[in-house]
């Protein structure tokens, strides 16, 4: 026998012929046992399989070809080179066609998910799984090339597949890790190119699915995923280094909600009303500095792009028009121009449905493909950042779209949803509810989590639809739902990851905040997690906006007994951090907010409607506000159809763009508005029982006595005119504000002269003023200079004046001197008055929960 057959003989002799099987079927869950290199004492062994070639050599890095013995028919070849160490090789295909390739063996790279990750992936506490989960560009032993990894347990068999293999699930079949994580590294492939997990599950089916953690996705119908370069050049360095000291609690928070595929809908690409507002340089901050992160990031772009053209089948990428790019200009300048704080994207994360406006996720990891490239999306957050402007995202942990391509049944058992409809399918919109019972579950959205705030740099996450997470019960019959282990409807489960989500963004998360949409009253949503809260940092008031939605609908005439809608909110206002939010959840059917208001014309509606955001801008808790309702948009909205911007050809929408405008300036300048938004100190109200005038009346506070503000609010058509209202104490008051000023398109019933204070009781205090109260509108005063009122025998001499900052060591020796009879009468009527105003919340909250649940 020849040396070489002897070689032969060997090598047959060391074949694990049933491990060849099953990866010659596409069966082997680790195929590092018979493919790639084994180091044994006769030397290197080498396994490969090629299905359908028949000529393969082994290369190594000196330069010598050694050819391989083919041991099985379908393609699986092995060679035994004699050396003691594994050398660098590749191999060489001679195809029938006559031409050659050459290919880095995936099987010679080692594993790189640590033991410890897959223990922390396990037990739901590995929030960056995405450093190595889903498809990584990467080097490896001076090797580049695409690290893949997914969890898939009940799988036979994962193969990674795509246009660099032929999409031929025997090429590149993945290794199975304890965790069921599968793993595989495969050199020489590009940013660009296409891939999907083909699975063959235990009862025999071979399907394919996206990539979970996919941070890129095809455009629909294909929606493969897409290996992306994830590099950025950020420019945005002091925004996040500020951000890290951003507290909510004492800043102006006025956020714009935006749908980027609805926003610009303009053939010229340029939004009307836009260039004329726009404030000198307010398209970029450094013009210079963005045109050249630009042309770096168009360059990535194309790189992606043209990368990936390699043997096999090439599908065209189908990708969308850079609309993140291409509205970042105009978005800058309309959110400075008018003065908003922060701007709030629908979901951006890859969804199926365009009716679902992103509500109904696939990709948790991907933004949508529709709008540009992942660059292009962090363009836009950048150019914002350089701009003092925060970004914001609906995120949705609650549930996931069905479809084959998707999370539903990923390894051919329920393993991201629940198997029992009752617990695993949503009942508002039939999508699938996340199982946050398992803990690579919980893994899986934590990690989503933190990749938008750290990849994307997201200043915050608002969770919508929050109840549906928090009950089990929620939107079911009885006989619908499974009750917890103690026989409750609460959900422990999604309660607990909710806690832990917000605990690791509070830690890790640099300054962003996340924000719940919770509708039926449960407690402590804001409250600290180790005092049984979840964590949020604010909370939707939806209760406040349904209430004054309700009222500010009704004719006047009919609004007095109603009075309580109104007040109601300032009852339970300080049980949560909350925000104002005028979203389109509460566009009914699309129809806009001036269309929701009372009035047999658009003057009357427009009155209702600067009443409306002046009120709930004076009122506590930060604010949002949807596209197109700042300037009164009188067309409906919908997934197709969005900002009308050719409304601001009308003079009465350009003014109540004006109003918006300036009632968002007035509210950034304004302390009082803000800095105590989440404290009882910060609202004291002066009269709120006038309901037979439809008026309410209180003040807006800081520490500082100077930044007072006293608000009189006019729920009525009718004019009051020397209209006596209590002050805190005595001294001048200036109308700062009027939203019935004829700039704003009102009928000019303002007061224009300075008020000065009397020694007449009104409202329970001993000064007051007389005013001039605008119909539907809402007039702002402040407090700008004290003095002590003369004896009633010295009326003709003039009064003594004080500084500002003696008014409050005054009201307080004003407040001593009044006696003890009118403090006990005011003591026993407040208490009165709060008890009655408890028990109504109490009917009232309970009545809500049982709408909701």
């Amino acid at each position: 026998m020849s040396m070489k057959e002897s070689m032969e003989s060997r090598i047959y002799d060391l074949m694990d012929w049933a491990e060849i099987e099953a990866v010659v079927y596409a069966e082997e869950d680790s195929p590092r046992r018979v493919l790639g290199p084994a180091a044994l004492p006769e030397g290197i062994l080498i396994r490969a399989f090629f299905p359908g070639e028949e000529n393969v050599s082994v290369k190594t890095a000196s330069g010598d070809v050694v050819p391989m013995v083919m041991e099985d028919e379908a393609g699986y070849f092995a060679v035994m080179l004699d050396r003691k160490r594994i050398p660098d090789y590749t191999f060489v295909i001679l195809h029938e066609d006559g031409t050659v390739s050459e290919y880095k063996d995936p099987y010679a790279f080692p594993c790189q998910i640590t033991e410890k990750e897959e223990i922390r992936f396990q037990e739901g506490i590995w929030d960056r799984a995405s450093e190595k989960m889903g498809a990584h560009l990467m080097t490896i032993n001076g090797t580049e090339g695409v690290y893949f990894a997914v969890w898939a347990p009940n799988a036979i068999r994962v193969s990674v597949v795509g246009d660099f293999n032929l999409w031929d699930g025997r090429r590149l079949q993945m290794n199975r890790l304890k965790s069921g994580i599968f793993e595989l590294f495969v050199p020489g492939i590009k940013a660009g190119s296409f891939y999907k997990f083909e699975i063959k599950a235990k009862a025999g089916l071979v399907y394919l699915k996206a990539d979970p953690f996919a941070f890129r996705a095809q455009q629909l119908p294909e929606a493969a995923s897409v290996i992306a370069n994830t590099g950025y050049e950020w420019k945005d360095e002091e925004w996040m280094k500020r951000r890290e000291e951003f507290d909510p609690s004492r800043s102006p928070l006025a956020v714009y909600e935006c749908n980027i595929g609805t926003w610009m809908k303009r053939e010229n690409g340029n939004p009307e009303g836009v260039a004329e507002n726009r404030e000198a340089g307010a398209g970029t901050k450094d013009q210079g500095r963005a045109e050249e992160n630009a042309a770096v990031q168009t360059a990535s772009r194309e790189e992606e792009t043209g990368a990936g053209q390699v043997a096999g089948r090439r599908k065209e990428i189908g990708e969308a028009p850079a609309v993140y790019r291409d509205i970042a200009e105009d978005l800058v300048s309309y959110l400075k121009d008018m003065g908003y704080t922060h701007v709030e994207f629908l979901p951006v994360m890859e969804y199926p449905d365009d009716d679902s406006m992103g509500y109904v996720t696939s990709g948790f990891f991907a933004p949508t493909s529709r709008y540009g490239a992942p660059a292009d999306f962090k363009y836009l957050v950048d150019t914002l950042h350089q701009n003092g402007i925060g970004v914001l995202l609906d995120w949705v942990p609650g549930y996931f779209a069905r479809g084959n391509d998707g999370l539903a049944s990923f390894d051919g058992t329920c393993l991201y949803e629940h198997m029992d409809p009752k617990k695993g399918v949503c009942p508002s919109n039939n999508a699938l509810i996340f199982n946050y019972g398992r803990g690579e579950v919980e893994s899986f959205m934590k990690s989503s989590a933190m990749f938008w705030i750290s990849e994307y740099h997201a200043d915050g996450l608002r969770i919508p639809d929050l109840s549906g997470m928090l009950y089990l019960n929620y939107g079911r019959r009885d006989g619908e739902w499974i009750a917890n282990m103690y026989g409750g409807n609460e959900n422990l489960e999604n309660i607990e990851f909710l806690r832990n989500l917000n605990n690791d963004i509070r830690v890790n998360g640099h300054g962003a905040i996340t924000i719940a949409e919770e509708t039926t009253g449960y407690p402590a949503v804001t409250g600290n997690t180790e005092e049984e809260g979840l964590g949020f940092r604010l909370k939707w008031n939806n209760g406040c906006i349904d209430d004054y939605l309700k009222y500010i609908q009704l004719d006047p005439l009919f609004r007095g007994a109603h009075q309580d809608d109104l007040t109601f909110s300032m009852v339970y206002m300080y049980t949560e951090k909350f925000m104002l939010a005028l979203s389109h959840n509460i566009l009914e059917n699309g129809r806009p907010l001036l269309r929701m208001m009372p009035g047999k014309d658009d003057s009357l509606k427009l009155a209702n409607l600067r009443l409306t955001y002046a009120y709930l801008m004076m009122h506590p808790g930060k604010k949002l506000i949807c596209q197109g309702q700042d300037f009164g948009q009188k067309s409906r909205m919908s997934v197709s159809e969005g900002v009308d911007w050719s409304g601001l050809e009308n003079e009465d929408q350009k003014k109540m763009q004006n109003f918006s405008r300036a009632l968002l300036k007035f509210y950034r300048e304004q302390p009082a508005l803000y800095r105590l938004d989440e404290e009882p100190e910060g609202f004291e109200w002066i009269s709120n029982l006038d309901w037979e005038r439809n008026l309410l009346v209180f003040l807006r506070k800081t520490e500082s006595e100077e930044d007072t503000l006293l608000v009189v609010a006019n729920f009525s058509n009718v004019v009051y005119d020397n209209f006596m209202v209590g002050v805190p104490c005595a001294g001048k008051y200036k109308e700062i504000f009027n939203s019935d000023a004829a700039e704003f398109g009102g009928g000019g019933v303002i007061n224009p002269r300075v008020k000065l204070s009397r020694a007449v009781e009104q409202d329970e205090r001993k000064d007051s003023i007389k005013i001039k109260v605008p119909p539907l509108g809402v007039s702002v005063f402040r407090f700008t200079e004290a003095f002590e009122h003369t004896a009633p025998d010295e009326k003709e001499k003039k009064p003594e004046r004080t500084s500002v900052k003696s008014a409050k060591a005054m009201k307080k020796g004003d407040t001593e001197k009044t006696g003890e009879t009118l403090k006990k009468a005011a003591v026993a009527k407040t208490e009165e008055t709060v008890k009655k105003a408890a028990a109504a919340a109490s009917r009232k909250m309970a009545n809500r929960r049982k709408r909701k649940a």
